[in-house]
């Protein structure tokens, strides 16, 4: 299966870059002010896995927040290697690497999170905070995850939304022992020239 890639960032006015990447096994270090990174690859073997996690600045330690959470991408891919519950173990890995992030940032790091598992016969995506995964077919863009935002969580209670994008979970939540569980959505079918 040929994959092509391309990833850009922008710092803003940061002093260092709070986003990260991982495809595959690829982690691009050092990711400075405005940085793209592309690829190509003829993958042989399934699953396929790709995170985008954006360092969230106003928490402090964005940067060593979404790092984290790349670097832990290969153990997740292992975990997903031949299992029948994708669902199930990203659930588990973002309730570990969450823990994680809070234990080794005293708290005050976080990152948002957009993850992609391309196996035979579907593609899983599953998300934290407000990155947005999309997919692209026939010339239609499909929104495939849902903002964690307080003004989403207000429109589905059928209360008048505020204009405020305020997380409502992300990575790095100080749970006090509950799960921080991602929304996935389990019910795409991969097509040859999709763009996700």
């Amino acid at each position: 299966m040929l994959i092509e890639g391309f990833f850009c960032t922008y710092k803003g006015n940061r002093e260092v870059n709070q986003d990260s990447l991982f495809i595959d096994g690829i982690i691009p270090e050092g990711l400075a002010g405005a940085e793209q990174f592309s690829f190509e690859a003829n993958y042989q073997e399934l699953p396929i896995v790709g995170g985008v996690f954006d360092g969230l600045g106003g928490e402090g330690n964005g940067d060593t927040a979404s790092n984290i959470a790349a670097q832990s991408m290969s153990y997740l891919k292992d975990k997903i290697n031949g299992t029948s519950n994708i669902a199930a173990e990203l659930i588990d890995w973002a309730d570990a690497v969450n823990r994680k992030i809070v234990e080794s940032s005293s708290g005050k790091g976080a990152t948002t999170v957009a993850v992609t598992v391309i196996e035979d016969n579907k593609v899983v995506f599953a998300h934290l905070g407000d990155s947005r995964a999309y997919m692209i077919r026939n010339g239609k863009i499909e929104y495939v995850t849902e903002d964690h935002t307080e003004a989403v969580w207000l429109k589905k209670m059928g209360l008048p939304p505020k204009s405020n994008n305020r997380l409502t979970r992300y990575l790095g939540m100080d749970s006090d022992g509950l799960i921080i569980e991602p929304s996935i959505n389990d019910s795409m079918r991969p097509e040859v020239d999709d763009c996700i």
